[in-house]
């Protein structure tokens, strides 16, 4: 999270906007190896050689021997085309299935156990299991037909030992089992021709049994004329319940004389205006020529000649009823013809119907039974022709199987190569190793100095707060204090001017009222009261009349450099105390006065707050034209946090080697306070920090004027200020 700062706005009140720029990796490194470059070059030289002599020793080269497999797709055909020659649909399926094979466990296990590959020291199960399958590759390439077997293994003799043995594995589990499987192909196969032949007779020999039973085989014939008959019984049934409908009424029991007879006329004669009839007669003719067939075949008792006896008696007795029903149909021809009564007419038609519906019934229930025999004959035929079918396929499929036998190998497997002697390595990482350990080893050392940089990060160089943080604006650079070195005076005396010189250029102009900037650090020992000091001076070196507050009750370093310790000061006036007394002294410098610190053994902390210290610095602004207030660190002083609460800026003294965590936890208390502007000045920072943050034309043009001012300060003889002056720590 940062502060958008935008010239001209108030960039202190916005809304924390999101990073917008990357984070460059690369910078981050700077940042953690900067002024750690030649540590860093070290102890990154010290790790790179054992390292890379470690890299070297650490894979050993390996050696790679190869076996080679050919699946033919086709084979020479000496009789038939069958599965031993025939091209494949699925090669390179198959291809891959065999593949798959060589890499699978079992054919693993199998190798391992062989005595030439224990000869050559491999271990036994399950580690050299383990190492085989590690040290295996089986490739098929696209398309083709051979299979390439490879074992890698450190040792050249146990990489060819270790091929060798697979494909010995391969030959006994696979190549030899499909001419196994061949052999039991023929075996099956001569099996199912003699149980296809058993099939075939038993059929053949039950459609025979009942063909010979019912005395034909093609009882189709005589289930029609069975419904035939059935037909003409049903017409004769509606004829006989048509004749009786003008009997409806007459009752069978009544006396009668006797019955009727319509003279001595032969059925042939009838059938001469009758078609019925005549399909009658002819139909019984038909089965007495057959019953005649039959009994010269076989014996009276057999079925079929019953059959055709009862066949017979139905088709007379159909014809006795249809001369009946003819004869009583035409008028009497002869006078001597009786005619019967009512009753007996309507009794003999009934007793005639009755007859007629048994006869139908028997010759349906003889066609349902005709038809199932007919049924049982076909589906045993078709027994036979499919099991025949069968087996001519089995045949010949055995016969072509047998003469392929013939013709050398079975499978189409075979092994056109053993395992082949390694004589160099296949892989050989020991130099790239050791170039990588040793580019590890100095990435290790470099890291580790790095990472003291990320684990306990400081602020070193003013980059660092330009880094880390961004949501407070940087004034510059002080230097480092030597107080031997004139031009370390007049550098550090250059920085704070520069520092003010930038606080105008942001903030005058933006109140007509004197504006209060409140100097605070997150820790002790920062030099921030020096700062302070300095800064007030350089305020005072402008013209403009200088309130300088002395806020920190704990250090009170300002207030001792002036000797005013025992006097009233900042206590006294934000607490009431002593209201009488005077705050405000006048320091031997010209527009430079001082609040000093005062009596702080009358106060109570709960006397110290914002509302209290904005009552005192209020009519402050109206008589000075600008307040520079020294306070105590900023997590840790109460007096602190009041002042910076009314400030119109605030200026948090980081010292060069500041932890990072402790500045940022003091610039969100400050922004959790409400402080306006927040701005950081770098402490005790290298000359080229210094160079950086301060322009040096600037400082070569202002060297003159301000070495005056100082000169003419010191000289007044406040031994305070002199040694305040020369000290840059608290």
């Amino acid at each position: 999270m940062t502060y958008e700062i935008v010239p001209g706005a108030d960039w202190y009140s916005q809304e924390p906007t999101p990073e917008a720029e990357a984070i460059n990796p690369v910078q981050l490194l700077h940042r953690w190896l900067r002024g750690r470059y030649l540590l860093a070059a070290i102890l990154g030289g010290a790790l790179a050689v054992p390292c890379a002599v470690l890299g070297y020793v650490a894979v050993p080269p390996k050696y790679t021997s190869v076996g080679v497999v050919n699946i033919a797709p086709t084979r020479p055909v000496v009789l038939v085309q069958n599965e031993l020659n025939q091209p494949m649909t699925a090669f390179d399926s198959y291809v891959q299935s065999e593949a798959g094979t060589l890499r699978s466990w079992r054919v693993i296990e199998f190798a391992v156990k062989e005595p030439k590959l224990k000869a050559a020291g491999w271990p036994g199960l399950p580690d050299g299991a383990i190492e085989l399958m590690d040290g295996l590759k089986v490739d098929v390439p696209n398309r083709g037909q051979d299979i390439y077997i490879s074992v890698t293994n450190e040792n050249p003799v146990k990489a060819n030992a270790a091929v060798d043995a697979v494909l010995e594995a391969y030959q006994q589990l696979s190549i030899n089992k499909q001419g196994s499987e061949v052999q039991t192909t023929i075996s099956s196969l001569d099996a199912i021709v003699k149980k296809l032949q058993a099939e075939s007779e038993e059929g053949r020999k039950e459609a025979f049994r009942i063909a010979e039973q019912e005395g034909t085989d093609d009882l189709e014939r005589r289930r029609a004329s069975k419904h035939e008959q059935v037909d003409m019984l049903e017409k004769l049934i509606l004829d006989y319940q048509i004749r009786l409908v003008p009997f409806a009424g007459v009752d069978e029991a009544a006396p009668g004389s006797g019955q009727a007879t319509a003279g001595d006329v032969s059925p042939e004669v009838l059938a001469q205006n009758d078609p019925t009839l005549a399909r009658l007669l002819d139909q019984r003719r038909a089965i007495s020529l057959d019953l005649d067939s039959l009994k010269r075949r076989y014996a009276d008792g057999h079925r079929a000649v019953l059959q055709a006896q009862d066949d017979l008696a139905t088709v007379e007795q159909m014809i006795r009823a249809r001369v009946g029903l003819v004869s009583g149909q035409e008028s009497p021809s002869d006078a001597s013809a009786q005619v019967a009564s009512p009753a007996a007419t309507a009794r003999q038609l009934r007793a005639q119907l009755a007859a007629l519906r048994d006869l139908r019934d028997k010759a349906a229930d003889e066609a349902k039974r005709l038809g199932k025999l007919q049924l049982q004959i076909n589906q045993e035929r078709e027994k036979a022709s499919g099991a025949e079918e069968q087996l001519k396929l089995a045949e010949e499929r055995l016969r072509g199987l047998e003469v392929e036998r013939q013709n050398g190998n079975l499978a189409r497997i075979s092994i056109t190569q053993m395992g082949s002697p390694p004589l160099r390595p296949s892989t050989d990482r020991r130099i790239p190793l050791a170039v990588l350990g040793a580019m590890g080893g100095c990435g290790v050392g470099i890291g580790l100095v790095a990472l003291v940089g990320i684990v306990f990060p400081k602020y070193r160089f003013i980059g660092d707060v330009e880094d880390t943080s961004r949501n407070v604006f940087v004034f510059g650079a002080v230097p480092e204090l030597d107080s031997a070195d004139p031009q370390s005076r007049e550098l550090v005396a250059a920085s704070v001017h520069q520092v003010r010189s930038v606080i105008d250029a942001r903030l005058l102009g933006t109140s007509e009222r004197a504006l209060i900037h409140v100097v605070t650090s997150a820790g002790a020992g920062e030099g921030k009261s020096t700062i302070s000091l300095r800064l007030a001076k350089s305020f005072a070196a402008t013209g403009r009349k200088t309130l300088l507050i002395d806020s920190d009750m704990i250090g009170r370093r300002i207030t001792a450099e002036f000797g005013l310790l025992g006097a009233c000061g900042f206590a006294d006036a934000v607490t009431g105390a002593d209201s009488s007394g005077k705050t405000v002294h006048e320091t031997p410098v010209t527009d430079l006065y001082l609040m000093p610190c005062g009596r702080t053994d009358r106060v109570e902390p709960e006397e110290i707050s914002a509302a209290r210290s904005g009552d005192l610095l209020g009519p402050l602004q109206q008589v000075f034209q600008a307040i520079v207030i020294d306070t105590g660190p900023i997590l840790g002083s109460l007096e602190a946090q009041s002042v910076a609460a009314v400030a119109d800026e605030v200026m948090l003294v980081i010292t060069r080697g500041r932890e990072v965590r402790q500045v940022k936890l003091a610039i969100d208390r400050l922004h959790r306070l409400g402080a306006k502007k927040i701005g950081v000045v770098f402490n005790r920072a290298t000359r080229q920090d210094v160079e950086r943050s301060t322009s040096i034309s600037m400082t070569s043009q202002r060297a003159a004027d301000v070495r005056a001012h100082w000169e003419h300060s010191e000289s007044n003889g406040h031994a305070g200020v002199g040694a305040g002056e020369g000290a840059t720590r608290e």
